[in-house]
């Protein structure tokens, strides 16, 4: 089925998909969110808790740290929100 193929290939794509200070120039963390949340929608995914996970597992660590996910649902707009937010804090304790 080319649907699965293609599926499987965003969601390879997506988890390969990593935000890290050092490489802030290539992949900025706006275009790093908005990468990682439009191959996952590709893949057809329709659980935004679980693509908020796995975009807070990809974030730089000094990121990530600063932005704890709730135990419940977490929405996409509200982790943006608070990454974005956060962003220069966390890159001043990276630095």
């Amino acid at each position: 089925c080319q649907f699965h193929t293609n599926a499987s290939k965003a969601v390879r794509k997506a988890d390969a998909l990593k935000h890290l200070f050092k490489n802030e120039k290539e992949l900025s963390l706006r275009k790093f969110l908005d990468q990682k949340y439009s191959l996952y929608m590709e893949a057809g995914e329709k659980n935004k808790d679980l693509i908020v996970r796995r975009m807070h597992q990809a974030l730089d660590p000094s990121l990530a740290a600063g932005v704890p996910l709730k135990n419940g649902f977490n929405t996409i707009n509200n982790f943006r929100a608070k990454v974005v937010n956060i962003k220069n804090q966390a890159q001043k304790a990276y630095y």
